[in-house]
């Protein structure tokens, strides 16, 4: 599992002025809050809960562009511990990860003593969401009756956000969730000419109902609404909704990525819908 870039070494860890991408990275400066757990356990639990991840602490960001700012060895070392324990701590199912302390040079004008970053790679959970517990306080500052909740973050792009208790049944099916991270987890740089295997149907075509390879390029996966969006790259520009429970398999063949979708798309005034075959509503 896993085609995110892993970071083990100091050439994966971005440079000063790097570009990286928001939805496999996640950068905290040196002044990150040790005390702090919850905001540890929630990190990796989003990733786990995408398509994996690397959080990296020692290197800061400015609109996505990377700033290094080591920290000094034993610094390091105790970041290590602190993230060990708060996901064994905080997080369920409790997620895989791989922390590694990176010696990575000193930067220009600062101390030589700060040279090392933190890289937590967080493995995608296939099977579950995971939780990271917190305690329910109550009125004036106690504890309540209620004792730990339980919250759900998930990454989405650049961006962190919480399931929605409707949208929790969803990402306990692990075949669905297993499609999301095979397709989030497809390179930016092959985004931009995947396949679509499945029926589309345009009665103004003479070819009518057809099964068809279409190329596409990937814009965007999102979770939360179950949806794969896509553009055609063929002379029709129009955009392509792909359900997620509606894919069957997803797979690569020499530099070409396929998603097979189960059902069938139709051309309804003007925009490609899917519908799926034999479907009678009610009312």
């Amino acid at each position: 599992m896993g085609l995110y870039q892993r970071v083990r070494t100091s050439e994966h860890v971005p440079t000063t002025g790097a570009t990286f991408e928001g939805a496999t990275f996640e950068m905290k400066g040196g002044g990150i809050n040790k005390a702090d757990d919850g905001e540890m356990a929630k990190d990796v639990a989003a990733f786990a809960n995408a398509a994996g991840g690397v959080i990296v602490v020692g290197v800061d960001h400015n609109n996505g562009t990377a700033q290094r700012c080591p920290l000094e060895r034993d610094d390091a070392g105790e970041l290590v511990e602190l993230y060990s324990a708060a996901v064994g701590d905080r997080c369920s199912p409790r997620p895989f990860m791989e922390p590694f302390v990176i010696d990575v040079g000193p930067e220009p004008g600062r101390s030589p003593d700060k040279r090392f970053v933190v890289a937590v790679n967080v493995w995608p959970y296939p099977d579950q969401p995971v939780g990271v517990t917190y305690s329910v306080m109550g009125k004036r500052g106690l504890p309540s009756d209620i004792g730990e909740a339980f919250k759900f973050p998930l990454r989405v792009g650049a961006h962190t956000r919480f399931l929605r208790p409707e949208k929790i049944p969803m990402f306990l099916s692990s075949e669905i969730r297993r499609m999301a991270i095979l397709i989030d987890q497809i390179p930016a740089s092959e985004r931009s000419s995947v396949e679509i295997l499945s029926r589309f149907y345009d009665q103004s075509a003479t070819q009518g109902r057809e099964n068809a390879f279409r190329r596409v390029t990937i814009v965007e996966v999102d979770p939360m609404k179950n949806c794969v969006r896509c553009q055609f790259q063929s002379s029709d520009r129009r955009e392509l909704i792909v359900p997620l429970d509606s894919v069957a398999k997803v797979w690569k063949s020499g530099k070409t990525w396929t998603i097979a979708v189960r059902g069938q798309f139709a051309l309804v005034d003007g925009v490609w819908d899917y519908q799926i075959p034999n479907f009678v509503p009610v009312g």
